[in-house]
Formats: C-alpha cells, structure tokens, sequence
C-alpha cells in the first residue's frame, strides 16, 4: 500500500522525510489505510485506535530488535552479536514473564513518590547549566542545555561518577543512530554494536566497585537485586543499565529541543505560558503530542495473521506509528494545530500498556523544570536558523541542533 498519488508526500525514509514527516502521516490518516507497508519486513500500523490495540495484543511480542536485523546477512548479523546479546536481555524488548520480573526492582526508583523526592536536585541541576550558558549570543541549544541536563540527571540516579557522564552520551549517541534508523547500515550497526560493548565492560567495573561501597543509587539496586538471587541475573543487570543510560536521556533531551522549537514556532502560544504557568503542565502533553521524540515502536508477530488486507507472517514486525497516531483526527480535534491548552490529550509518546515508558513521570518533571526555567530566566529566546535539521530517525525524532540566541 501506497499513499494516494495525488498527495505531495516525501519518500519514506528520505531526508525531506525525517525533516517533515507529518506531510506523510497526514497522506496516510486522509487516505482512510490503516496499514503502510514500510519494506518486506515491516508494515505501518497509522490510526490512533489501532496503534492502541497492537501495543496490548498478545499475539505481539515486544522482541522488536530481531525485526531491526532483518536486512542483514546471517554473516552480518554475527558481527552484532553484542548489540543482540545485550538487547535481548533489556526490559524493553522482553515479554512475560520476564518483562515483569526485571521492571519489578526499577519500579520504586522511577515511581511518582521517588522523583517528586528528586525535584530539589534536578532544579539545581539545570540552574547550574543555564549559569554556565552565555546571554546574547548564538548557542547550539541542544548541546548547551537539551543534552547535558537529563544526561546529568540520569547519570546520578544511577551512580555513574561525573567525569564519565560525557563518554556515555557519546556511546548512547552511537547505539541510537542505529536503533532508531531505518534499514541502517551494518557500517552503523557495527559502531553501535562497539559502543555496547565498551559500554558493558564499563559498567562491569563500576557495578564491582559499588559491590565495595553500595549507595542508594539505581545501580546499587539492581546489584542488590542480584546478589540475593532475587530477581536479576549480573548479565540482565549490565543489560539494563545501558538502556536506562541511552532512555533515561535520549528522549528527554529531545522532548526538551524538539519542545523548544516548536514554542519558537509557534510564538502566541510561548507567550500564553508566559503569562499563565498553570498551562505548563498540558504543554507539555501537547509537546508530546504534536512533535514527540517517540515517533514509533514496533512488535514481532508470535504468529501469522492479517491486518487491514496486508498478510502478516510470523517473525514480521508491525510498526506502531504513534507520530501518525498522535494526529489522527479520529481522536484528536484540529490535531494538527499546535494548542498548549488543550484537553483529553491521550497521546502515545509514553507507548501503552506494560510496556508503557518506565520514565515517563521523570521525563515530564525534566520538562516542567526546564521550561519554567527557561522561561523565568530569560525574557527573550530567539531561533537563529529557519530549517533546523532533524537527525535521521524513524522511531526517535530529534534535532541534530538548534541555534538560538537567549537574552
């Protein structure tokens, strides 16, 4: 299935596609399909209602990265045999029982309670970055302020020292571009599966210097949640300190910078919620809404079956485009108008079900903190380039920078 010929639509996958793929997605929602073949392996799951059901049925499993490999060669494939081994371990691409039994232990640090407790924290956090940011001056917003604050932030909940916060972005950077790409490249895939590796071996001697000095960090936890036979296994507990250290920033910072330019945007709206802080809270659903850094997520089909006309075999993969979703008119009124105030906002930026995102309350606090900052501080933020470029992603959508000038 195509979009209709008559739309004026940018090819999947391309880069007029990833600056703007809301053309595509409206292409699909008018067109009335509710599935998109993407490749021979992959098909796009577009409307609202369906994106829902596909993330809770059973017949899916969320052992997604076996679909990421599916282009390559057997050959290929074993050159990634790190990147795998760690992936199939992570939370996020496990079923039941397993999924449960290792969100578990995670769940009391990422509860409402738990990051309420860390706001005092967080708050500093970001002063001390916007102190060290330069007024009246062109700045690359994204690695000034987007990208060092949840870094940070992430990188204290779990314990990781400060002089290693850097080299783990630089590796979560790595490990994303292939994730979240299309049909990547095995050049790519193979820098990602290095990155994994040397992310391993370096939480392997930080977990072992924690067993020496245990703290209250998130780390500490989990070792703890292996040392008694609880619950985690040593290899599944490296596994998921990568993906906490790769999700517990990568989103946020581009919920951060993705939000930004879209107020710079949209500038009545940015002075609405200067005028009136209560808005904060809903614009920040409507950022996730309207321009999310989760743009989709996709499940392995346990079995075959069919779906809007399209044969579903098992082992294909189904793409769960909650972009697209995020502005079906079905369920959002005007969805594709920018409106901090509006009301009913079930977005699908957190995904649904149990897999729904472990740090969504953190990611949300990180925003409120940042832009009611952001906004106190400075009277004037101005977007310095008309096209900022988006980096090359399908399923995280983020900007590769955003030059601005704050005063």
């Amino acid at each position: 299935m195509s979009p209709s010929p008559t739309l004026s639509v940018p090819a999947f996958g391309s880069p007029a596609w990833y600056q703007n793929p809301y053309r595509g997605y409206r292409a699909w929602l008018d067109s009335g399909q509710r599935a998109v073949r993407l490749s021979p392996h992959l098909v796009a799951v577009t409307q609202y209602r369906d994106c829902l059901d596909i993330l809770r049925d059973p017949r899916l499993s969320a052992k997604r990265y076996v679909g990421k490999l599916a282009h390559y060669t057997e050959e290929e494939k074993r050159e990634l045999s790190s990147w795998q081994g760690s992936s199939a371990k992570q939370m996020f691409f496990l079923d039941p029982p397993d999924h449960p039994r290792i969100r578990k232990p995670l769940m009391r640090a990422f509860s409402p309670e738990a990051i309420a407790a860390l706001e005092p924290r967080i708050q500093a956090v970001f002063r001390d970055i916007l102190d060290r940011v330069p007024s009246g001056v062109e700045i690359d917003f994204m690695r000034s302020i987007a990208h060092p604050f949840p870094a940070q932030v992430i990188g204290e909940m779990l314990g990781v020292p400060p002089d290693a916060w850097g080299q783990l972005t630089r590796w979560s950077d790595l490990f994303i571009e292939f994730f979240a790409g299309f049909q990547s490249p095995i050049e790519v895939g193979r820098r990602a599966n290095q990155a994994n590796t040397e992310m391993l071996e370096y939480l392997s001697e930080l977990i072992e210097l924690k067993r020496a000095q245990a703290g209250s960090d998130v780390l500490s936890v989990m070792m703890h949640a292996v040392d008694s036979g609880d619950s985690l296994t040593r290899d599944e507990l490296l596994a998921q300190g990568v993906l906490l250290l790769i999700a517990g920033h990568e989103t946020t910072r581009n919920l951060i910078g993705n939000g930004m330019l879209t107020l710079l945007r949209h500038p009545e709206q940015m002075e609405m919620l200067r005028r009136d802080r209560t808005l904060l809270r809903g614009a920040i659903e409507e950022m996730l809404r309207y321009e999310g850094p989760l743009q989709g997520t996709s499940r392995l089909a346990l079995e075959d079956f069919e779906f809007d006309g399209e044969k579903i075999p098992a082992g294909q993969s189904l793409f769960a485009a909650m972009g697209c979703a995020n502005r079906d008119q079905r369920q959002f009124a005007d969805p594709d108008r920018f409106d901090i105030a509006r009301r009913n906002n079930p977005h699908l930026d957190f995904g649904a079900g149990a897999h729904a995102c472990l740090g969504l309350h953190l990611a949300r606090l990180e925003a409120r903190i940042a832009f009611g900052a952001l906004l106190d501080r400075y009277e004037r933020i101005e977007l310095c380039e008309e096209d900022p470029q988006w980096a090359p992603a399908l399923t995280l959508r983020g900007l590769k920078r955003l030059n601005v000038a704050v005063s």
